[in-house]
């Protein structure tokens, strides 16, 4: 279970007969809860909480896991769909902790996109030197850089409505 969170998916694999789940959640304060879940759910025996990130889980004698897992269960989506590090994240389970042929859920997913126009949405694509603290600043042509620091978590729905985006296609797969 990658992403584990409080181990919702880990204890539905252990209810569901799972002989061994090992569960990374890299939050600590998440760790804590699931491992604390897990023992009073009564699955302490079958469900490890491994503190860390997957992609610093080992595999074999003495690793976190002694043996790769046949079955790979996530929830590291967001919105954006690979702003968690999704599509990197999986790449590693199945070179580094899946056994050939695991059964990966999800196994899919659709990105949908669509053409708008929106000054609001092309601001964030503008350094603003204004907003820059202790008077720091950028030689010009820094001003029109490529793009934002990160993905933004927002509705389209929402700037339609309010005026502030404009529809230039259908949303399309």
């Amino acid at each position: 279970d990658i992403g584990a969170g409080t181990g919702l998916l880990s204890l539905m694999a252990a209810r569901a007969g799972a002989a061994t789940v090992t569960a990374c959640e890299v939050m600590q304060p998440m760790v804590k809860i699931a491992r604390q879940i897990v023992k009073e759910n009564g699955f302490a025996d079958v469900i490890t909480i491994v503190g860390k990130r997957s992609t610093e889980v080992t595999c074999g004698p003495g690793g976190d896991m002694p043996a790769r897992a046949n079955i790979l269960v996530s929830e590291v989506f967001d919105t954006e769909l690979i702003g968690e590090g999704a599509l990197a994240t999986f790449a590693h389970a199945h070179k580094h902790l899946l056994e050939p042929g695991s059964i990966v859920v999800p196994s899919a997913a659709v990105v949908t996109v669509q053409l708008v126009s929106s000054d609001v949405l092309w601001s964030g694509y503008k350094l603003n030197p204004s907003k820059f603290p202790y008077g720091l600043s950028l030689p010009p042509s820094w001003g029109a850089c490529s793009g934002p620091t990160g993905p933004w978590d927002l509705h389209l729905e929402q700037l339609f409505m309010s005026g502030q985006a404009m529809p230039l296609s259908h949303p399309t797969d």
